[in-house]
């Protein structure tokens, strides 16, 4: 179950539909994630160009995940579906 405040502090922020690619970089960069059907995601750091990727059981169906300016979701290592972007 997703806590009534989990949203909290993302109001007026911008939802963009997230197609995982290894080329495509979000401008601005996003600052969380919605998993709609749980998997690993591979994400890149904005500020360092550092690739991170979220295991399955961060990641799972449902998640939401804070993440400081990601620019990019790789499509490499990516198995998560359903993903929804939160910009500022």
């Amino acid at each position: 179950m997703v806590p009534q405040d989990a949203g909290r502090g993302l109001r007026g922020k911008k939802l963009v539909s997230i197609t995982p690619s290894d080329s495509t970089e979000y401008d601005p960069p996003l600052i969380g994630l919605m998993i709609g059907t749980g998997g690993t995601v591979v994400v890149v750091n904005a500020l360092d160009d550092s690739e991170v990727t979220i295991p399955a059981g961060v990641a799972a169906t449902g998640a939401w995940i804070p993440l400081p300016r990601i620019k990019q979701v790789k499509s490499s290592g990516t198995s998560a579906t359903d993903l929804v972007g939160f910009v500022e």
